[in-house]
């Protein structure tokens, strides 16, 4: 009997093994059904051909090529067990690709094994090293306890010295002696000048009291005469503000002192000659750009240390619980959410506030004294402005605000240094609703 599906003769597969025991037990059963013999030797020695082709399988086509290719001594395969061998060969396919799939993630697994060996390999390497490092260090350390023993040889010799010196304490006794009787001469030379100045200053009060005697009672009426008097108060401003300026810098004139010079200029009657004014005014030029040589380095100073500290402050509050970012610059904690009116610019509302800098220091209290403030929130910093009147009235809120949201470089005089991030403290207490929305 022929068949549709050759099998080699010679060496027995698998395969072949599972086929055969398969035909030797239903070979005559499976005949019976197709084409009603009882048995193999009832069916015609060309039976195969009597039986319907089998229908063509495109997705099998792939195997035309090798089947072709097999040597004339092939065995046919009955038609009738096709579907069972069919449904063995889907069956091997199956258990290739899951083989295949394991074996893909097998070699995963090794390549997975041999990253981990290489991390591991770097990390001993990284630790190998920090081991040496760690010996030079406890090397470098016996160095120095060697060195600090031979420094104790040194002090010992120091202290040998010193007690040398002790025992001449007569001799110092003597030469202290000597500069306290100098001292004593000191202080009443300066007791002297102490006089003297106390003299000249009764000196300078009675020419000031002279110069406002002699200085008319005027009363500025006409334009002519006002405009007189105005540019007097104007040279009069700037004296004072530079006046001010000075003794900020820590240069204290004496403003009777000025004011007499001032009326000795304007009288042509100077006491000193003109040599000594250059001189003096050129001392004091100096002097006054020294000093604000010395501020701005310090001003420039303290701006670049806020400027840190305000950024690591405003990264470190950005990741509190609870923070919210109004905008760039802009961060706030809602403590606790009011429930009353909506905040609006031109409300006037009753609040507490307390302003801090980066190292806690206040710069406004109020708010902790219980000082309450009423303001327009229009009228506070736009971003203090902005977070409020996303609030209602009986919020608590803590507001953070970069140097660009605040008062930027230059900062408030006495009270803000340059470049400092501003912690706000706000309560809403109450909220007046303004009708006129103006």
């Amino acid at each position: 009997m022929s068949s549709l599906f050759p099998v080699p003769a010679g060496r027995k597969s698998p395969l072949v093994l599972l086929i055969t025991l398969i035909l030797l037990s239903s070979s005559a059963v499976n005949a019976a059904g197709i084409a009603g013999y009882t048995s193999a030797e009832d069916l015609p020695e060309n039976a195969a051909d009597l039986l319907p082709a089998q229908p063509e399988r495109p997705w099998l086509h792939h195997r035309s090529s090798r089947e072709n290719a097999v040597n004339k001594g092939i065995t046919q395969v009955p038609a009738a067990l096709l579907p069972q061998l069919q449904s063995l060969q889907d069956r091997i396919e199956e258990l290739d690709r899951v083989r295949s799939r394991e074996q893909a993630e097998l070699k995963q697994q090794i390549a997975d094994l041999k990253a981990r060996q290489e991390d591991d390999a770097v990390t001993e390497t990284a630790l190998r090293k920090q081991l040496t490092d760690r010996e030079a260090q406890i090397a470098d350390l016996k160095q120095r306890l060697s060195d600090i023993h031979t420094g104790s040889s040194g002090l010992q010799q120091q202290l040998s010295a010193v007690k040398q010196q002790l025992a001449g304490r007569d001799s110092v006794e003597a030469n202290l002696n000597k500069q306290l009787a100098r001292r004593d001469s000191q202080i009443e030379e300066l007791k002297q000048q102490l006089a003297t100045e106390k003299n000249a200053r009764t000196d300078q009060t009675a020419r000031m009291l002279s110069l406002e005697k002699r200085l008319p009672d005027v009363s500025p009426v006409t334009a002519e005469q006002q405009q007189a008097y105005a540019s007097g108060m104007a040279f009069a401003d700037v004296v004072s503000r530079s006046l001010r300026l000075q003794k900020e810098l820590g240069v204290n004139l004496q403003s009777e002192l000025v004011l007499a010079g001032i009326a000795d200029g304007l009288n042509h009657t100077p006491r000193l000659n003109s040599e000594q004014i250059k001189q003096r005014n050129q001392e004091l030029d100096t002097r006054l750009n020294h000093l604000l040589t010395v501020r701005q380095e310090k001003t420039e100073k303290e701006r670049a240390e806020q400027q840190k500290m305000g950024t690591e402050w405003y990264t470190r509050f950005r990741k509190t619980a609870g923070v919210k970012m109004l905008r760039e610059g802009v961060l706030y904690r809602v403590i606790k959410a009011g429930k009353g009116a909506k905040i609006k610019p031109q409300d006037t509302a009753d609040i507490l506030l307390s302003g801090y800098l980066v190292d806690g220091k206040a710069f406004d209290a109020s708010g902790v004294k219980k000082r309450v403030q009423r303001v327009r929130p229009g009228d506070l910093l736009p971003a203090l402005t902005d977070v409020l009147t996303t609030l209602n009235a009986g919020s608590h809120v803590e507001i953070l605000l970069s140097p660009s949201e605040a008062f930027g470089d230059k900062g408030v005089s006495g009270l803000i240094p340059g470049g400092a991030t501003l912690r706000f403290d706000i309560q809403v207490i109450s909220v007046n609703v303004n009708p006129s929305g103006r």
